[in-house]
């Protein structure tokens, strides 16, 4: 963690700042905190989730989104969506300066740290605005993937790696019945089916207070499948293999942290009004939920290698 930032004052006088200023509190906020945010290093280059500005600033993740999307117009910065990369395009020069000998002992720390970046869209683009005055070496270029047109062979192993990765616990028979023996006339889900079926029994179960979903109508089904599709690629974007009852108990688990979010806040206009599923997995909302579930998973994932050192 960088414990040191200059913020020269020519911030809120230059052409840029002045334009930050006007875009409005937001765009001033995320500006100055993507100078000086804990997570950054002295390139300003570097990885940088929207949960981690929403939680250090304090910023709805509305507000930082904005933010950092006036900071973006104004030139400010860039932002890498699929990387969760944020490239601050000034801040090199403003933190470590311009005038650079090849002798300088810093430039082999500034060549192990552009060496060390994670995969991006701008690391070729860096490397063209300060390689003269670093003297780096080694351009990078990072080249997103293409998606081709998958076969039916690939679609049937995708649906064979969800089922598998889907498979739900057992359901108790009612009282007085026996179990469908083997062979016996017995229903088989799909891959979606059991999606939401895990969802929604996580759901019910972190989040009692909540309106029961007893009628699974199209839309229902269609806003649950869209949430879990988003979050499954942020977290293949991020290397994760993601468990569809891990993502999801995180998910809610986050929920219980807010009265509202939780189902403890009546409605006094309509009494009768219970917070539910499509409120909690809204697509402005869920995106923030999403990025402080995934922190919560990526730390308790952590914790377990931290004790073993």
């Amino acid at each position: 963690m960088r414990d040191y930032a200059k913020v020269a004052p020519t911030f809120w006088t230059g052409e840029t700042g002045k334009a930050i200023r006007q875009a409005g509190p937001e765009a001033v906020i995320v500006a100055l905190y993507l100078l000086t945010s804990p997570h950054s290093n002295m390139l300003g280059l570097y990885y940088l989730p929207m949960a981690y500005i929403t939680h250090d600033t304090g910023l709805p993740f509305e507000g930082a989104s904005k933010g950092l999307r006036r900071c973006i117009e104004a030139g400010f910065c860039r932002y890498d969506e699929d990387a969760q990369v944020v490239w601050v395009v000034e801040m090199a020069a403003y933190q470590i300066g311009t005038s650079f000998k090849a002798a300088d002992k810093r430039v082999v720390g500034l060549q192990r740290e552009y060496d060390s970046l994670p995969k991006c869209l701008f690391l070729a683009d860096f490397f063209d605005r300060y390689s003269d005055i670093f003297h780096l070496q080694g351009r990078r270029a990072f080249e997103a993937p293409s998606k081709p047109l998958r076969s039916q062979e690939q679609e049937q192993e995708q649906e064979q790696e969800q089922e598998q990765e889907l498979s739900l616990p057992a359901v108790d028979a009612p009282d007085g019945a026996s179990p469908p023996a083997s062979g016996g006339n017995v229903v088989t889900l799909s891959a979606d089916e059991r999606i939401v079926a895990t969802v929604l029994d996580c759901y019910h179960r972190t989040l009692p207070r909540c309106q029961r979903i007893e009628a699974l109508t199209p839309k229902r089904r269609k806003r649950i499948l869209a949430a879990h599709k988003l979050a499954r690629d942020v977290c293949r974007r991020q290397g994760w293999a993601m468990g569809v009852a891990e993502f999801w108990t995180a998910y809610f688990e986050e929920c219980l942290e807010d009265p509202w979010l939780r189902g403890d806040c009546p409605n006094p206009r309509n009494p009768r009004w219970k917070q539910n599923l499509l409120v909690l997995i809204d697509e402005d909302r869920f995106g923030q939920i999403m990025d402080q579930a995934i922190a919560r998973m990526r730390d308790g994932a952590d914790e377990p290698a931290r004790e073993a050192r």
